[in-house]
């Protein structure tokens, strides 16, 4: 184990590949922020053409109110 780390942490290979997977790793995480972000600007219209918000709405006449 001792020696293990000692290659991983202290010679020249075992550097290069720790710095190597930091470096992938800051990449994958950059481009998959951005997607995200571009994602979040593209036009959200799921339904084009259709009408847009409201919802289900239940209106009451003003003389049933009360009965």
């Amino acid at each position: 184990m001792k020696s293990a780390l000692i290659r991983l942490f202290i010679l020249p290979s075992g550097i290069t590949l720790l710095m190597t997977l930091s470096v992938l790793s800051l990449i994958l995480i950059h481009t998959s922020l951005v997607q995200q972000d571009f994602r979040a600007q593209n036009d959200r219209d799921q339904f084009p053409g259709q009408r847009r918000g409201g919802g289900t709405h239940l209106i009451i006449p003003p003389k049933d109110n009360f009965a």
